[in-house]
């Protein structure tokens, strides 16, 4: 097996870990199911409308495989998510609070499943971003993977870039 084909699997050892997590922290939180739409490589599908985003990276230290992960909201997405999650309509400073809460919440969880095979995971320090039509740019020569998750509430996206 190449280092690219090796390089990749690791990757993937990340991005899986991430979703289950996403989808864990959720319907735990707010008791939603998370529909996973189909990923597509980014500028290759629908345009992201992002008005609220955290954007942070996960490290393995094992394989030394990285994950940049954006989560993206629109803004009316964003706020009935939190509105789910707190059970009543978050006051301004809460919702943007959230936000950081949920990025906690979903790498706690990534820690867990990925420390199950004795893998061990690293955090970048997260940078949570609120405005209006944003947009995320790497500088990597990784391609970017979205993934749209639908709920109830509301949908919003994951974006993965490999490095």
């Amino acid at each position: 097996m190449g280092a690219a084909s090796t390089s990749k699997r690791h990757d993937l050892e990340l991005v899986e870990p991430m979703l289950l997590a996403i989808m864990d922290t959720v319907k735990t939180a707010g008791g939603l199911e998370i529909r996973v739409g189909t990923p597509y490589l980014k500028g290759q599908g629908p345009a992201v409308t992002v008005d609220s985003m955290a954007v942070f990276g996960v490290l393995s230290r094992g394989s030394g495989a990285m994950v940049s992960v954006a989560v993206l909201f629109s803004s009316r997405d964003y706020a009935a998510l939190m509105e789910k999650i707190f059970q009543h309509p978050p006051s301004e400073d809460v919702i943007h609070d959230g936000i950081g809460e949920f990025v906690s919440l979903i790498f706690s969880r990534v820690k867990k499943l990925m420390n199950l095979d004795g893998t061990i995971i690293r955090r970048m320090i997260p940078t949570i971003v609120f405005g209006q039509s944003l947009k995320v740019s790497y500088l990597t020569a990784g391609q970017s993977v979205i993934v749209p998750l639908e709920t109830d509430a509301g949908n919003f996206f994951l974006e993965l870039t490999m490095e």
